[in-house]
């Protein structure tokens, strides 16, 4: 349907463009000699082959556009382009907002989102850095060829999952929760805090907390209470705690 509509405005736009001249041309002058079909002499007749180069450039035209329309019907969409890495894209103000290297993320230029290989080389992950350059979150795949999610504060990694559990640490890099495979035994979990661990009712009250207390003992308590009180009678108590 679009090749068609385009081939009539084409053509109407040629018809109206050969009409107008030719019925201009219909009243001769008096140094023009009227020859048969109403057109002037040989002034007439250049103009009129002008026109009929005109209309077969313009017939040309319309063929390759509806070629290229016939070719966008088909329902079977190409890639328009290929691009060779190292490429940068910049905003207007020439600044980088994305980069793709095939260098190492250590030695190549990075825009605000870089796509490159990590260390190995053969591990391509994407980069984000914040406005000052620090890179503040990762994703890709990892040295062991699983899948990685790193998220950073200051340069630094505090959040991770990846193909072994989830890992959360403090900015000084110190482990503070895990949870994932057990590394004496791939085949069960593990959960670690370092903290307190607490479960929370609907209304997120606190029913049953544990940790450890300054001392270095640990502690488990149940809630409303958690006063820890000597345990006198055969219910279980509210409060476990380590021996001193």
């Amino acid at each position: 349907m679009r090749s068609h509509a385009i081939t009539a405005c084409v053509a109407a736009a040629v018809l109206s463009s050969v009409t107008v001249p030719a019925l201009g041309a219909q009243k001769p002058t008096k140094k023009d000699t009227v020859v048969a079909g109403g057109v002037p002499g040989p002034g007439g007749q250049l103009e009129l082959a002008e026109l009929m180069k005109q209309l077969d450039a313009l017939k040309k035209r319309v063929s390759a556009l509806e070629s290229e329309v016939a070719k966008g019907d088909n329902g079977s969409p190409k890639m328009a382009a290929k691009f060779q890495a190292p490429f940068t894209v910049v905003d207007e103000n020439g600044k980088s907002i994305f980069s793709v290297s095939d260098d190492p993320y250590s030695t190549g230029f990075r825009g605000r989102v870089h796509i490159s290989p990590g260390s190995s080389g053969n591990n391509y992950n994407i980069w984000i850095h914040n406005a000052n350059g620090v890179l503040a979150a990762a994703m890709g795949e990892s040295n062991a060829s699983a899948g990685l999610i790193s998220v950073l504060r200051d340069g630094k990694d505090v959040a991770m999952m990846h193909g072994k559990g989830f890992e959360l640490k403090s900015s000084s890099g110190k482990m503070l929760g895990v949870l994932g495979l057990d590394p004496q035994n791939e085949t069960r979990a593990r959960l670690g805090v370092r903290g307190i661990f607490q479960i929370y009712d609907e209304g997120y009250n606190t029913v049953v907390d544990a940790g450890t207390l300054a001392a270095g003992r640990g502690m488990v308590r149940t809630w409303p209470g958690g006063t820890c009180k000597a345990f006198g009678g055969m219910k279980s108590p509210t409060c476990l705690e380590g021996e001193k």
